[in-house]
């Protein structure tokens, strides 16, 4: 086997990964939905009195009884918001790992893009220790950009040519602000200045609330994304597209799952 074929594998591995991890995702959320269908369908049968009552009552009914209805609402807000929160996470781990493929692969772009110190390079023990300890000083620079700014730094870098899919790179971005607002601004309450020189006050902050067509969108984004820079780099680098899997995106048993959650209402 070839070295590019080599890598090309290890490459393909990356994309798997991402993608493997989003069907794991698209699972659970799918059996979260269907026991929300299964709910939604006993609310309504028992509003139809076909649930027996009292003694005659099933353990199950119970149990479904027992669950009030402001809180399963809290429960589809809240997992919604959290399928947005692991959506970009993984997206954001599939980025930094086609980014560091590609530097380790092409070490010459360290040299334009940073500057390190003798010190630090004399404190390598080989060449793959310098390359892997650049590699790694850059990543965490670059991971603190917006997702944009990332794709872009794939384009001008590699010459990754993502310019088909800037209408979706855009809504990512906008995606990713949310994901920030639902991860870092979550209390209840915020600071702000008073009037008064050095005097701090309170105020009650805007809850963020996002449903679950809204979170699949983004669940579907990032897979689409994760097939577009696959794409773009096994014909850029490798010349030649690498078959990542057939079918349509990863999204579609989410997709399903909430069509059953609307049926069940």
């Amino acid at each position: 086997m070839s070295n590019s074929d080599d890598e090309s594998r290890q490459f393909h591995a990356v994309a798997v990964s991402a993608l493997t991890l989003q069907l794991r995702h698209a699972s659970a959320n799918a059996a979260l939905y269907a026991l929300l269908a299964a709910h939604h369908e006993f609310v309504r049968d028992d509003a139809q009195g076909k649930i027996p009552r009292g003694d005659e009552a099933p353990e199950w009914a119970k149990h479904h009884r027992a669950v009030e209805p402001d809180k399963i609402e809290h429960l589809e807000s809240v997992h919604a918001a959290n399928i947005i929160i692991a959506s970009l996470a993984l997206f954001d781990s599939f980025l930094s790992d086609v980014t560091r493929f590609l530097l380790i692969r092409n070490p010459g772009a360290l040299g334009a893009a940073k500057q390190v110190q003798v010190s630090e390079i004399l404190r390598c023990e080989s060449y793959s220790e310098v390359i892997g300890f650049v590699t790694g000083k850059l990543l965490r620079e670059v991971a603190y950009k917006r997702l944009s700014e990332r794709l872009q730094f794939l384009s001008y870098t590699f010459g990754i040519n993502l310019a088909s899919n800037q209408g979706d790179i855009a809504k990512l971005q906008e995606y990713a602000d949310l994901r920030n607002d639902l991860l870092h601004d979550i209390s209840v309450f915020a600071y702000r200045t008073e009037r008064e020189k050095g005097r701090v006050g309170v105020q009650r902050r805007g809850e963020t609330e996002v449903s679950a067509e809204f979170a699949s969108k983004v669940f579907d984004l990032c897979g689409t994304l994760v097939e577009a820079i696959f794409d773009e780099v096994s014909t850029g680098v490798f010349h030649g597209k690498l078959e990542l899997r057939p079918g349509s995106t990863v999204a579609a048993p989410l997709a399903e799952a909430i069509d059953e959650e609307e049926i069940g209402t």
